[in-house]
């Protein structure tokens, strides 16, 4: 877990979250 980036954890998670909002508009 330590390997992995925290900044590639935070673009996910971002990723996620734009994913969710763009289903709630539809």
């Amino acid at each position: 877990m330590d390997a992995i980036p925290h900044n590639y954890i935070g673009k996910i998670e971002k990723n996620v979250l734009r994913q969710m909002y763009a289903e709630k508009d539809k």
